[in-house]
């Protein structure tokens, strides 16, 4: 038998089978996937990768073709196994769910459709950028834009080497 890739919940049905337990392998996937939170592998593909990891998350980008062509744009799809003749379970994404793109390093918030709401860098060796800065005492400054949903944003910036950390509200 086989199990899921994150918590080893033993599966009722081996790869390939069909019948109700499937649904209950697809059932355990999604719970670990992330009840609204993904971790995707890339948000750039239309179609399946050559190979990939049991449990591997990605979302679809433009018109989905082969074995994702039953699926719709922007879904989120789960690898069933380590071979895509095992198939993908694709979830419909809603608002507020997010995601953060491992290839692009970026995290991303479903409204209606996938935006990039910020960069993720790592703060002691990354100085640069629009949300980096160098600080006047020499040291770094991370800030990140989080969106609730409502869209009115709230910015963190953390200070490296310390423990400052600031909160900066925005009423749009």
């Amino acid at each position: 038998m086989t199990s899921t890739p994150r918590h080893a919940i033993t599966d009722l049905a081996a790869d390939g089978q069909t019948g109700a337990g499937t649904i209950v392998n697809d059932g355990n996937r999604s719970l670990e996937s992330g009840a609204a939170h993904f971790t995707v592998v890339n948000d750039t593909l239309t179609a399946p990768p050559g190979s990939e990891a049991d449990g591997a998350q990605y979302i679809i980008n433009g018109t989905p073709t082969g074995a994702w062509s039953t699926f719709a744009d922007e879904d989120i799809v789960i690898a069933k196994g380590a071979s895509a003749a095992n198939g993908w379970l694709p979830i419909t994404p809603w608002k507020g769910v997010t995601a953060y793109d491992q290839a692009g390093a970026h995290n991303l918030l479903f409204t209606t459709t996938w935006v990039v709401v910020g960069a993720v860098n790592d703060v002691a060796d990354n100085t640069t950028g629009t949300d980096n800065a160098a600080l006047a005492d020499g040291t770094a400054s991370y800030s990140q834009t989080i969106f609730n949903d409502n869209f009115a944003s709230l910015k963190v910036q953390v200070q490296a080497n310390t423990d400052a950390l600031r909160l900066m509200g925005d009423a749009t």
